[in-house]
């Protein structure tokens, strides 16, 4: 009797065991085939989909990928939900807009700090009134570090809102592409004109003008279309 028991312990840890490597591997297929796919890793992907969809590890199902380096073309811009840009006038009379966070590379700490900034304005417009004080000292913190670096006496701060797209394209609303790096994704979030003082602090002006920036009350719905009641 013991013996029998024994044995059955023993089949159940084996099938446990076999359940958890077979898992592990559709996990592993799923993490190194979100881009770029080779056609070995398609066709693991049309096998295993049955069990990726029902614990939605499918990546054809995924949203649009917020913190994805795409290594061949060295695309930062589009890695952050949201992200701060900064657009100056050189003295040829220029108009050039950089991205904070790519500004920041190739140091992780500097980059993490403005994308954390980016985020805490989010929470601060969020905060109405209340947080209006903390997102202008975050605004002036990341304009001073992108007027000194480019020399620049002035310029216009925008805190970035990139859209995910919704799980399925074929929930998108008209006149949004599928190209997720699409301009009409972006979404202009808090808008301010910045410059640098005699003594070299920041002046913050906040642009109010609807027609100047989108809405901060409440960050922009989904671009996914109603589906039609019965």
């Amino acid at each position: 009797m013991a013996s029998s028991d024994k044995d059955s312990i023993s089949t159940t840890q084996q099938i446990v065991s076999l359940l958890i490597v077979l898992h592990l591997f559709c996990v592993l297929v799923a993490l190194s085939s979100y881009t770029r796919r080779s056609p070995l890793q398609l066709r693991l992907l049309n096998m295993l989909a049955p069990y990726t969809r029902t614990v939605n590890l499918a990546p054809a199902s995924a949203p649009f990928h917020l913190t994805q380096y795409d290594a061949l073309t060295g695309d930062f811009e589009h890695d952050d939900e949201h992200y701060l840009e900064l657009s100056i006038t050189t003295a040829d009379g220029e108009t050039q807009t950089h991205n904070l966070n790519v500004a920041a590379l190739p140091f992780p700490d500097a980059r993490r700090r403005y994308r954390t900034y980016a985020t805490e304005m989010v929470y601060a417009l969020s905060d109405g009134v209340e947080g209006e004080n903390r997102l202008a000292e975050l605004a002036k913190a990341a304009a001073g570090y992108g007027l000194r670096r480019w020399n620049a006496d002035a310029g216009v701060l925008r805190l970035k809102h990139h859209l995910s797209q919704p799980r399925l394209l074929s929930n998108l609303q008209e006149g949004f592409p599928d190209n997720p790096r699409d301009e009409r994704y972006l979404v202009t979030r808090y808008e301010a004109d910045v410059l640098l003082d005699e003594d070299g602090d920041v002046q913050l002006v906040k642009r109010e003008a609807k027609e100047q920036v989108a809405p901060v009350i409440s960050p922009p719905a989904a671009p996914a279309k109603q589906e039609p009641t019965p």
